[in-house]
């Protein structure tokens, strides 16, 4: 499909998953800090320790986990799209696209709404974990891409 590759056009939508979960990454190393000084203090008991330990622990996975999933950066055009993903990259028109979700995931461990993206012919969904907006078409990725889903 390299037919399809943008010739100096604007794409519609960027998404480069730039991890917003930040925050989740400075609480992590803040507990961390706070962990260690506990530790060479020695004002942290064994409970409290234990609870700053598995603590920090969350909220490090919350950041990391994210960077697993399929898609990193996507660029959607008028008529295509271009999706890169840790293992997989793909470049597909919207009428390639068998059906778009939104799911909506709040489990402890797993608190991210995401996109899936599921192509005719392919297995498993491509996983879009924001749902970026554009200002100048007062619209979000998702309500945008089931306007070029075929019925």
């Amino acid at each position: 499909m390299s037919d399809l590759a943008s010739k100096g056009s604007e794409p519609v939508f960027v998404y480069p998953y730039h991890h917003n979960n930040r925050i989740a990454l400075m609480v992590a190393i803040f507990l961390g800090f706070v962990t260690v000084y506990g530790v060479v203090s020695e004002t942290l008991d064994a409970i409290g320790l234990a609870w700053f330990v598995v603590l920090t622990g969350y909220f490090f996975v919350l950041f990391i986990r994210p960077r697993f999933h399929s898609v990193n950066r996507g660029l959607f055009y008028d008529d295509h799209a271009e999706l890169t993903g840790r293992n997989d990259s793909a470049v597909f028109r919207y009428a390639d696209m068998a059906q778009v979700l939104m799911v909506k995931k709040l489990s402890f461990f797993d608190p991210y709404t995401r996109m899936h993206i599921q192509l005719k012919g392919k297995d498993g969904p491509l996983i879009i974990f924001e749902n970026p907006r554009n200002r100048t078409l007062k619209t979000d990725l998702y309500t945008w891409l089931l306007s070029k889903v075929s019925p």
